[in-house]
Parts: structure tokens; sequence; C-alpha cells
């Protein structure tokens, strides 16, 4: 009878031989006899090694290509690539090969390993070269007319058609008065959130008086407007005030301010009723 401690190393070398086999039957399975890559590097006829390989494996195409490489078959390891690509996709194999063909095909063809380093590795050369006491036709000076404001704005505008979305807001107030479609005029209003922009109440009916616009109040900016900006555009307009947004907002400029106690202070109540009931007499 085998005691305990005397069995135990011949239990470790029964597990290491059934993990041993076990790992070879896995690469087997696979395509791969075990230790081929040993097996491969040093055959002296490789050709013979590759033709074990389950042929269109991806394992059969890298060691047929690696094969005839060494032989320098370029034609047909580029013919490989096609089949292999096409059939297994461009992986990291296929480019391991395609650039080992590239550049020990160099002798060949010069010029398509050149082309191809570029590409592959994004090289631009665009330095010229400096000549001492060259003339040079490079600009000196830039055209003053690239700079101009009334060129960049149509420049601005064209690329954005029926907007002003080319423009900072610092730059809406001094664009406002310029030659704007009914569109880009909408536009512009609607990205406006300050009343301090020049005419801004003729520019205001001009919008109200196409026929898309949805009428008094359906911008942010008409909710701003001071109060003899709004009698402004009731001047221009007078039917603004059978417009209910329009009375409101006027309405709401007609408000005392928040730190005069018209609530509790009766002159003050009556001289904010006065100012209510002109506006309702009109």
């Amino acid at each position: 009878m085998i005691s305990t401690a005397k069995s135990r190393p011949l239990t470790f070398l029964l597990t290491i031989a059934c993990t041993t086999a076990i790992a070879n039957d896995v690469l087997r399975a696979q395509g791969i006899p075990a230790g081929f890559e040993e097996t491969y590097a040093l055959a002296t006829d490789r050709a013979a090694v590759v033709a074990n390989l389950i042929p269109g494996t991806p394992d059969f195409y890298y060691y047929h290509c690696r094969e005839r490489l060494d032989a320098r078959d370029f034609a047909t390891v580029r013919a490989t690539l096609a089949t292999w690509i096409k059939r297994h996709g461009r992986t990291e194999r296929v480019v391991e090969i395609e650039n080992r063909e590239t550049l020990l095909s160099y002798d060949q063809d010069q010029n398509r390993t050149y082309d191809f380093l570029r590409k592959r590795l994004g090289l631009r050369f665009q330095h010229e070269r400096v000549v001492p006491g060259a003339p040079s036709d490079l600009a000196t000076r830039l055209d003053p007319a690239l700079l101009d404001p009334a060129a960049l704005t149509q420049r601005a505008l064209k690329a954005r058609s029926g907007t002003v979305n080319g423009f900072h807001k610092r730059a809406l107030a001094r664009l406002a008065n310029s030659e704007l479609n009914q569109w880009q005029l909408h536009n512009l209003l609607g990205q406006l959130d300050r009343p301090d922009t020049a005419n801004l109440p003729a520019l205001i009916i001009r919008d109200l008086d196409t026929t898309d616009s949805r009428g008094f109040g359906s911008l942010g900016i008409h909710k701003r407007l001071r109060l003899e900006q709004l009698e402004q555009c009731q001047a221009l307009r007078p039917a603004l005030l059978k417009d209910r947004r329009f009375v409101d907002a006027y309405v709401t400029r007609l408000q005392p301010s928040a730190d005069d106690p018209w609530q509790t202070n009766p002159k003050l109540r009556e001289q904010y009723l006065q100012r209510l009931w002109a506006f309702a007499s009109r």
C-alpha cells in the first residue's frame, strides 16, 4: 500500500500530464497542433508544414502568406490577402501581412511602398524647401477687402440663409437696421433680450405685418419694450389697442415701481388709477 506522502508527487505529475493533454486537445480542435509555431520556425520545408493546416482558416492564410513571403512570392501573397480579407475581414494578422509584404517588396516597386507608408502612417510632407536669397511668391500683405465688415456680414448671411445665427449677440443691435429679409429679421428679433436696439418699434411692426407673424407677444422682446416704445408701436399700428396681449404689456408698464407704496398711499394710488383710466379711455 502506497503512503499518502509518497503518493503526492505522483498525483502532481499526473495532474500536469492531464492538463497538458487537455491543452493539446484544445489546440488540435482549433486546427493548430500543439507547438506549431516552433515546428514552423524550425522546419526546413515550411510549405509542407503549412500544408497540414486546414485550408480556408485564418491560421492557414496567415502561415501560407508567411511562407510565401519567405520565398519572395509577393504575387501569391497579394492574391491570398484578397481572399483572406473577403472571408474573414481585415484583422490584425491581415494588417501584419500587408505591412510585411509592402516592406519586403520595396526593391520591386519603391513608389508603391512609399505610397503605402504615407497612407498607413498618415504622413504629410507639406513643408517647402527654404532657399536662401530665392525670391518668394508668397503674399506679404492681407487684402483689406477680406476683413471689410460689409463683406463679412454678407458672407455670414449667405452661409446661414434665413437666419442671423452666424453673428454673435453683441452684433445683433448693429445688424438690426441693415438690409434683412423678413425671415432674417424675425430670427434676429427672436434673439434680442434687451430693448436698446435703435428703431426697435419700427422693426417690430415690420415683423408683425408679415403673413408668418404670430402677433404681438409671440416674441420675448415684445414683453421687454419700454412704455415709450409701446407708444411708438401703437402709433405705427393703431389696431394694437384692440390686441389683448399688447394691452396687457402696456398696463404692466403703467404700474408703479415696487418701491412705491401705492397700495397704502392714497395719492400714489390715485395717480396710478388716473394713468389706467387715461389709457382705457383710448
